[in-house]
Order: C-alpha cells, then structure tokens, then sequence
C-alpha cells in the first residue's frame, strides 16, 4: 500500500477533534474541542470557516434538511446551532452527578439519523473513573444505554448496522455491542480489543476517534501513539498502521469525492516541540479498498 500523509492547513489546533465529512459540500467539520471552535474546511479550495462557541464543543454534525444548521454540545448540552445568524436553541442536557459535572464527549449519527454520544464525569480531582456513560438522543430526549466508562469516546458501526463498536480511551478498550437499527438498541457488550494485554499496541496508546472502510475494518487513531491503525473485525489483529506526524492523534474520518481520503485530527497540548503537532491531515493511498463505503450520516431531528 502506497501512502501519502500531508496536513491540509498550517493550523496547528489545541485539540482538533470530531471530523465529519459533509458530501454534499465537499467540507470537512472539526471542532477545537476545549477552544470552543467549529470549523469548516472546504477541500476544494483550502480555505477555513470557523465559528467560535467560546465552550467546550465535542461533536459537530449538520442537519439532514438543512446543512445550515449543525447539531453540537456545548458542555453538557445538545445544541442546534444555526451557522446563519448565530441562534443556539438548547434541544437536551445531562443531569449534573453527585460524583462531579458530567459533559458530552464523542458521538455519531447511525443509519435512522439518531445521535449517540457518550460522556465523560470530571471530579474535584480530574477525570472520574467508571461513571462515563454511552447515550441515545431521540425524540428531543437523552436516554442511557450504556454505563460504566471512563473516557467515552469514538464509536462506528458495521456496515449493515448489526455491531456498534464503541472506545473507552483512557481503560484502554475497544467494546462491540449487537445493534438493532430498527429499535436504536445495544445489547451483549463485549470487550473487542484490550489494548493493555494485545501485542499490537504500546502502553501509552489510547483509542480515540473511530471509522470503518469499505471491507469492514475498523480504523482508530491512537492518541499518545502518532498513529492510526486497521483492524480485523474477526480477530481483533492490527493489519494495517500509519504513522502521523503529531503525537496526540484524536480521531479519523473518510471522504472526499469518492469517499478515498482518510482525514485525521490531532492535538497540540504541551507538544509544541513537535512540527505538525494540532495539525488536520489527510491520507491518500493507491490502494482500491482504502475508502469507505458509505457517507458520513447527517442528524434527523425527526428521527
């Protein structure tokens, strides 16, 4: 497999985050997540439109009917954000746990157009070990489907939407659930990867943002381990690794015009040293299979 790996901004962002690739605008969405920035890259022209929340901003996916409006968090909120005119209209929240202030990290969109976000609960001293949780948005409600995470994260589904895949980054695991599309329902969670006892990882890589492509292989950035990595769903086996020139690799996202463009977000906290260090890259290969199969799916709010 022939690889090209090139930044596609000099940006070098805080804490680029969420890639979504909008086809019917060539853009790709990211957010600098403790920023509070939204931007819109336009691949066709490079140019950048950023629109500042001044709050934490974790997830940014555009309405099916009108991309104009972006569905976000802000915190612990869901959001519809009009990129108009500025307007925010709160749609849901998270209570606030006794064990500290709960907020909203990664989430998708599955094939009905419904949400699911996980969350992440800080404490008086940082982050607060199990209490994470993994939530559906439907019908303007938040609704736990899931528990018992540390740092929620990067989540995809298979390609007919049987298995949900589902990243707790900081316990180091890769969890795959059985998935009723019909229902919006996970059952039988299953630990798929335990990156602490596979030889296919290091101790300092964390799985973050999460894909799949058109065979059916999952792709993960690992954050600390300036990579992102393939891997067999049957096995659990890295097949594939790619190195990028940035440390903290946050997560992965396929377009472009024919859905063959890896596109990978990175951190800047603390590694300055680093040349390409917060940078938004993107990978091109020659290889048929390196794509993915279907587009990104855009937020329902009838759904």
């Amino acid at each position: 497999m022939s690889l090209t790996v090139e930044p596609i901004s000099d940006t070098k962002y805080h804490l680029a985050e969420g890639p979504f690739w909008d086809h019917k605008h060539q853009n790709v969405y990211f957010v600098d997540a403790f920023v509070g920035d939204i931007h819109q890259f336009d691949i066709k022209n490079s140019k950048t439109k950023t629109y500042q929340l001044k709050d934490l901003v974790t997830i940014v996916i555009p309405y099916e009917d009108n991309s104009d409006i972006l569905l976000i968090t802000l915190s612990n909120q869901i959001i519809k954000y009009d990129t108009r005119n500025g307007n925010q209209e709160m749609l849901a929240s998270i209570a606030l746990p006794i064990e500290g202030k709960e907020r909203f990290n990664d989430g998708k969109i599955d094939g009905r157009g419904r949400l699911w976000i996980g969350s992440v609960v800080n404490g008086s001293n940082g982050i607060v070990a199990k209490m994470g949780n993994l939530y559906k948005f439907e019908k303007n409600r938040m609704i736990k489907m899931s528990e018992g995470f540390t740092i929620s994260n990067g989540m995809t589904w298979n390609q007919n939407y049987t298995k949900l895949y589902f990243n707790d980054s900081e316990d180091q695991k890769i969890y795959v659930f059985d998935y009723d599309l019909q229902n919006g329902l996970i059952s039988n969670k299953t630990i798929f990867v335990n990156i602490k006892t596979s030889d296919y990882f290091k101790s300092n890589e964390y799985p973050d943002g999460l894909t799949i492509d058109v065979k059916g292989y999952l792709w993960t950035a690992l954050y600390g381990g300036s990579r992102v990595v393939q891997i067999d769903v049957e096995s659990g086996n890295v097949i594939n690794s790619i190195t990028i020139p940035s440390p903290l690799t946050t997560s992965v996202a396929f377009g472009g015009p024919n859905m063959n463009q890896l596109f990978v977000t990175s951190g800047n906290e603390g590694k300055d040293e680093y040349k390409n260090s917060g940078q938004v890259f993107r990978i091109t290969s020659n290889d048929p299979n390196f794509k993915a199969l279907r587009f990104e799916q855009y937020f329902n709010p009838n759904s």
